[in-house]
This record gives structure tokens, sequence and C-alpha cells, in this order.
């Protein structure tokens, strides 16, 4: 270790990034899981398949595919539905973290400038307890797309709530309160035309 405070601070930066990354390749693996398991075919013909396609977004969307046709009910089909769209976000974070430039400012801590360019250089970056925060987002997705899987397998006859993981039901109070707030602003609507509509 150095005693050079700033190369201390490019150090724990680049060890948070390396880390996050790392975490973001077990997702990427469980997904593929998923994929070869649910497929229909043998072990190697799927790895193929999955492989062969270079797009994060078009193995997103054959997995669904599949899911949305092999998952056993409703329910399991919407904690797909949530969990690919979380998944989606998580990406997006991967993609600025991975395709970032590591820049240093005068008296600050580096940081990471996602997909720099000169047009952007005054944007504020990430620093390692954002990419850190990340990691942990990365880190949480695992124990949700394992029990996909084991659901997926038929492995989950029944959706407890003792089995369900913590992030797939933080997502369903998410989904339910934006259907609340949905239901209470098309009351608000109704309430208003009728209100015009009274002589």
């Amino acid at each position: 270790m150095t005693d050079d405070p700033i190369q201390r601070n490019i150090d724990t930066l680049e060890h948070a990034v390396g880390r996050c990354l790392l975490k973001w390749a077990n997702i990427e693996f469980h997904l593929s899981t998923i994929f070869r398991h649910t497929v229909g075919t043998d072990v190697i013909t799927a790895d193929l398949l999955w492989s062969r396609i270079r797009s994060f977004d078009a193995k997103l969307q054959m997995l669904n595919d599949i899911l949305t046709y092999k998952l056993p009910n409703d329910e399991a089909k919407a904690d797909w539905r949530r969990l690919k769209e979380y998944v989606t976000t998580l990406y997006k974070s991967r993609n600025r973290i991975a395709h970032s430039t590591l820049a240093l400012k005068q008296g600050a801590h580096p940081r990471l400038i996602p997909f720099f360019v000169v047009s952007n250089a005054s944007e504020h970056g990430i620093g390692a307890d954002e990419v850190a925060v990340i990691t942990i987002e990365f880190i949480e997705a695992v124990p949700a797309l394992i029990w996909l899987h084991d659901l997926s397998l038929g492995k989950l006859h029944q959706q407890s709530s003792e089995q369900t993981p913590d992030l797939i039901q933080r997502l369903r109070n998410v989904d339910d309160q934006k259907r609340s707030e949905q239901r209470l602003r098309d009351k608000a609507l109704r309430q208003y035309r009728d209100q015009k509509t009274d002589p």
C-alpha cells in the first residue's frame, strides 16, 4: 500500500469497481443458469444459444419469452416481470461503471465519469461509495434470481412469504403502491369529470 493519499483513493475506487463488476458477472451467470434449465434442451445447446447472443437486452428478452411461457402462474410471471425490470435498471448502473473513465480533479477524490467525452467533463461522476451501493444492489439480486430459478423448475410449489427473498417482496410492495396511487388518480379524475358534467 502506498503512502500517497491520492493513489490510495485511486486504489480504493479501482478495487470497488472490480468488486462491482464481479458481482454483476454473478447476475449474468444466474440468468444464464435460468435459461439453461428452462429452455428445454441439453446443457451444451442451451449454453451455445445463450453465448451466441452478445446483446444483454436480447438475452433478457429471450429469457423473458421462455419464462413467460414456462412459469407456473400469473403471480410468478408478475414476479419475473418485476425482477426483469429491476435487473434492467441494474444493467444501466453496470454500464455506467463499466464504461467510465477515472477522473481526478484537483483536491477531490477520484471519480468515474460515465461515457466520458469532453462535452460532459463537468459531470459529478461516481465515487467509490456510490460504486459500493450499486455492488450491494447486485449482490441482493442474486437470491431473487436463485428463487426464480427454483420457481421456474417447480422446486417451489407455493410462494410463501418465508421463502420469498426480500428483494422480491420489496418489488411487490412497490408495484402494489403504484397500483394504489393509480387507483387514487383514476378516482380523482372520475370525480373531476362528474363535477364537470353536473349542471
